[in-house]
């Protein structure tokens, strides 16, 4: 395994059981069996492997196309992944926050795919083509306050969330969109 991924993967594992915070780079570098020296020679500061995490999450969120119901929902379950993967910056979103200027742009990223994948929906009849941007808008911004709100649950449901989303936006879709809908919900029965 390279070094800075085998950093990455630690720091993220101590972040996500004892927060950002509460960790040093000491402790870092005493789970990975290496001086701090070696860490900071790979990641000057605490910051800069906040920055390679946050930078892999993005990564993985950006990837998938929109096609079909089925790729939106599976879209869904990426976002709520990273959550749970990376969920020490979620926890302590607005203090990690002004840590990490870099994820006002990764925020508009993610906004912009969306955004994106809803309109492509959309041109594939599977929205009602009359749902217009401000309202593509508020809910990719609902959505993203929910998923900070539900992070934060104990008794976190992943599937129940993902009908939450479903319920939402079953209001936007065509008579195409709903037999879809119905298709892959009802494909693990």
């Amino acid at each position: 395994m390279l070094e800075r991924q085998k950093i990455l993967e630690i720091a993220k594992t101590l972040f996500n059981e004892n927060g950002y915070f509460n960790v040093t780079m000491y402790q870092i570098s005493n789970h990975l069996g290496i001086s701090v020296g070696n860490l900071t020679y790979y990641y000057p500061k605490k910051a800069d492997i906040l920055r390679g995490i946050m930078a892999q999450s993005l990564h993985d969120v950006l990837v998938p196309n929109f096609y079909d119901l089925t790729t939106l929902n599976d879209y869904f379950g990426v976002l709520i992944d990273s959550l749970e993967n990376e969920r020490f910056f979620f926890l302590d979103y607005y203090r990690l926050h002004s840590l990490h200027p870099e994820n006002k742009t990764n925020e508009l990223l993610v906004k912009d795919k969306l955004f994106q994948g809803v309109n492509q929906l959309i041109a594939n009849g599977l929205f009602i083509d009359s749902v217009s941007d401000v309202t593509v808008e508020s809910l990719i911004k609902i959505f993203m306050m929910a998923d900070l709100a539900w992070i934060k649950q104990p008794n976190r449901n992943r599937e129940e969330f993902l009908k939450l989303h479903w319920n939402v936006l079953y209001a936007f879709l065509t008579e195409k969109g709903v037999k879809e809908l119905k298709l892959f919900c009802h494909k693990d029965e």
